[in-house]
């Protein structure tokens, strides 16, 4: 070994005994795994490192996977809320049929047949036994007035479900694509208030490239997506993503004020949303319009927007 540092020709072997590693810059009598003028950095820093991301994705996987069935018990409570909602107008209906009846003040009784005022056919109107007709009357009205008011409130609530699924569907999306501690610090800060968010730099979570000759910008990740599309994207510049899943978005600019993109850079731009989305199929949609028609709802997490105006094309992501 004294010899090896003195003439400065270290080349340290990594070795094993099935349970241990061992590393030294001389030949030894264990199974010989690899060499290489890095080893000691691969084996002492980058493995630990490694380890350690490993952990930490494993742990924001669970937080996300514990609030993705915490949202899904909501919704199936907010549709079932709407769903009931749906028949608001059967209530009504039932209450006013149960006003025009002879003797309101009837009582015990499980339904009741009568003729419908609205289609003069019959109709079978179910009943509080313990109520009487006008009561019954009542409690439909009251039923009805409640749904009516909250419909419009669960249907707002079940709009911020589904962005808040978007978005830890993103983040899921992005965690697969980590590779250092810091990469997984943004993410995981995005859990936290807004205004303790740490920022992120524009080169950490940005991508800048070349479509032909035009400029494009790729969002990393859910940080990057807001970033490309919500800071860096003038109104007449490109947006590009993947429809019904998560992944990148990607801003062509558009400096020359065109009113279409030529085909090829549509294409090719369309390719590269397909191939950084969690959409894994043969043929995969991809929406595109100007930056102009897509905006971020208030309160709506990073990279969370919505769009109008928009073209779909068809990609081969097999070939992308």
């Amino acid at each position: 070994i004294r010899c090896a540092f003195d003439k400065q020709n270290l080349k340290f072997k990594l070795y094993t005994d099935g349970k241990k590693y061992f590393i030294y810059p001389i030949d030894l009598a264990y199974t010989f795994v690899k060499d290489s003028s890095d080893i000691l950095w691969e084996y002492y820093v980058e493995k630990p490192l490694q380890e350690l991301v490993k952990q930490g994705k494993e742990n924001l996987n669970k937080l996300i996977k514990k609030k993705l069935n915490k949202i899904h018990k909501l919704k199936k409570n907010v549709e079932k809320g709407i769903k009931e909602c749906e028949q608001k107008e059967l209530y009504k209906r039932w209450a006013e049929n149960l006003l025009s009846i002879h003797k309101p003040q009837r009582k015990n009784l499980k339904n009741i047949q009568t003729m419908d005022i609205y289609s003069h056919s019959s109709i079978n109107v179910p009943l509080k036994e313990n109520k009487t007709l006008i009561e019954n009357a009542q409690y439909y009205f009251k039923k009805y007035k409640r749904l009516n008011k909250g419909e419009d409130n669960l249907k707002k609530r079940k709009e911020n479900i589904e962005r808040e699924l978007k978005f830890l569907q993103q983040v899921s999306f992005d965690i697969e694509n980590v590779y250092s501690l810091k990469e997984l610090n943004y993410l995981k800060n995005l859990f936290k208030p807004e205004k303790k968010q740490k920022k992120a730099h524009i080169d950490e979570v940005v991508k800048q490239l070349k479509i032909d000759e035009f400029t494009t910008l790729m969002g990393k990740n859910a940080i990057g997506n807001d970033m490309v599309t919500m800071s860096m994207a003038n109104p007449t510049d490109f947006w590009f993503h993947v429809k019904d899943y998560p992944g990148a978005h990607i801003i062509i600019r558009n400096e020359k004020r065109l009113k279409e993109l030529p085909q090829e850079v549509i294409m090719k731009a369309a390719k590269m949303v397909a191939k950084n989305s969690a959409n894994r199929n043969t043929y995969v949609d991809v929406d595109y319009t100007q930056k102009r028609h897509v905006r971020k709802p208030k309160g709506a997490k990073k990279g969370m927007v919505v769009y109008t105006h928009f073209y779909t094309i068809r990609v081969n992501n097999v070939n992308s």
